[in-house]
């Protein structure tokens, strides 16, 4: 997948193993592991068979996904296809996803 970062101070950090550590610590590797699974897939659909439960978001997240990497650590993401691929019934078609944008990595989604 092609993957964007929602500013350059976001793609810094998750481009740089020191700077993972700083700001996540003990999660650095799963967040290397999880960043390399989505570097390496062709879509958001083949995260389904990636260690991680991936999960389309919603209410202020809708049209997000959290793919979970260590213990409450989320990584927040969403389509950067334009227009955004939809089912017939409107949903997301996560097989024709094939471009995100990285928006935070944060110890609980909820609420934010």
């Amino acid at each position: 997948m092609i993957i964007y970062y929602l500013n350059s101070r976001m793609e810094k950090i998750f481009n740089d193993k020191k700077k993972i550590q700083k700001e996540f610590g003990d999660s650095t590797k799963v967040i290397m592991r999880r960043l390399s699974d989505l570097d390496a897939a062709n879509c958001v659909e083949d995260m389904k068979n990636c260690p991680g439960r991936i999960e389309e978001l919603s209410a202020d997240l809708k049209e997000h996904f959290s793919l979970r990497l260590d213990g409450n650590y989320r990584l927040i993401f969403k389509p950067a296809n334009d227009p955004l691929p939809r089912k017939e019934d409107g949903g997301l078609d996560w097989q024709k996803i094939t471009e995100i944008t990285i928006i935070k990595g944060k110890k609980d989604y909820h609420g934010n």
